[in-house]
């Protein structure tokens, strides 16, 4: 996975967007994920109105499209990388674990649909 390493230590994060650094698809699908794009106010929401989910939920609750944002962000004071999916999945890596976050509740515009 594309993520660095990040302390974390349960409970709710202290998540700030620093960037929007690639947007992009699996599978070359680019005409299907050429609406997906997230500013940094897009991503920043995304994050404050997500929650962490174990990949059972994200497999069985979630929808797991090729369209992709990926960005840097601040996790408390340490740097990290991050990744939001269209179907409303994202995800960190701290100390070499992944952590899904999964937001039912974001908006489509948020998702990038219009």
């Amino acid at each position: 996975m594309f993520l660095t390493s990040c302390a974390y230590n349960g409970g709710s994060p202290d998540i700030t967007i620093i960037s929007v650094d690639q947007s992009g698809t699996d599978q070359r699908k680019i005409e299907f994920c050429s609406d997906f794009n997230l500013d940094k106010m897009l991503a920043q929401a995304f994050f404050e109105q997500a929650e962490i989910i174990t990949t059972a939920k994200m497999h069985d609750e979630y929808s797991y499209l090729p369209c992709f944002v990926k960005g840097r962000c601040l996790l408390g004071n340490t740097p990290c990388s991050w990744e939001i999916r269209a179907g409303g999945t994202a995800y960190f890596e701290f100390n070499g674990e992944a952590i899904t976050y999964g937001c039912k509740s974001c908006s489509k515009q948020l998702m990038g649909e219009n």
